[in-house]
């Protein structure tokens, strides 16, 4: 019974994603911007836009530990080595946008794969 529950709602995320993507199309579409979708990488933003809503129901607390890693964990892309260096506040925003970047382009892959795991965890114990 719990991963009927569980489906419906990760489908009823699913259909929030595709009502979003379909008013964003309809926006691009009512500017005049439409061909932005109209190649490979447009149905790779299309895919991304309908699993939003899944990954952040999903997938928020690793997303948000992922976007600390960067920003100021092990992962961090620029370090300095020296503590009163002048670069270190542009090396700490230059963390900071990276991490966000990341959070935004690939946290929808990481969030939707969170929720395919719980849907696989609760349908092995029934």
């Amino acid at each position: 019974m719990q991963y009927l529950i569980e489906r419906n709602k990760m489908l009823l995320l699913l259909v929030v994603g595709l009502i979003l993507t379909i008013s964003i199309l309809f926006f691009f579409f009512s500017i005049g911007r439409w061909y932005y979708f109209a190649s490979f990488s447009g149905l790779f933003i299309i895919f991304a836009l309908i699993c939003y809503p899944l990954a952040i129901v999903y997938g928020r607390g690793q997303m948000i530990d992922i976007f600390h890693s960067i920003r100021m964990g092990d992962r961090q892309p620029f370090r300095v080595k020296k503590i009163n260096s002048p670069w270190k506040p542009l090396f700490a925003l230059f963390n900071w946008i990276i991490a966000l970047f990341t959070l935004i382009f690939l946290g929808w892959i990481y969030g939707t794969h969170m929720a395919y795991q719980k849907l696989q965890m609760i349908k092995s114990f029934h």
